[in-house]
């Protein structure tokens, strides 16, 4: 008998060690998929703002960021990333073709643009020449880990 009780306080402490060593793993593994999903995100942010970015004319050259005015939001599907042309624009949903990124810490990721960084570009001279005069930035986080955020600029 006591044996089985020597095994059993041996296996308490293994276990006493080994579980927090396994939970700090693998919320290692949640930061780096954090992390690797946010540059995604913000390469395709950036992807589409170039993909749109002769649509205009004069000074709608440039598509421009939607200003979140300063305010961290959560990445929703209605949310309008980008403005071009005269009243075009690219929501998240349209981004992701309906399938918006899962975050590996369940709560979602949240985008701030500031009102100066949306970004100013035009047509200038003859022949025309496309001036980008400021370029936007961004930065994208996860919503429950705020200290897990990526700045973009365009």
């Amino acid at each position: 008998m006591l044996e089985v009780i020597v095994a059993v306080t041996i296996i308490a402490v293994l276990a006493f060690f080994a579980i927090p060593a396994f939970l700090a793993v693998e919320d290692k593994g949640k930061i780096a998929k954090t992390n690797e999903m946010i540059g995604m995100i913000g390469a395709l942010i950036v992807e589409e703002y170039y993909a749109v970015d002769d649509q205009g004319f004069g000074s709608s050259a440039a598509p421009s960021l939607a200003s979140t005015k300063g305010q961290w939001i959560t990445l929703e599907e209605h949310i309008i990333l980008l403005h071009f042309g005269k009243e075009n624009s690219i929501t998240v949903q349209m981004l992701f073709k309906n399938k918006i990124p899962k975050a590996p810490f369940k709560e979602g990721f949240e985008i701030n643009i500031h009102e100066v960084d949306t970004g100013f570009a035009e047509w200038r001279g003859f022949p025309p020449e496309y001036k980008v005069l400021h370029a936007p930035k961004f930065s994208i986080r996860d919503k429950s880990h705020p200290n897990l955020v990526k700045t973009f600029s365009i």
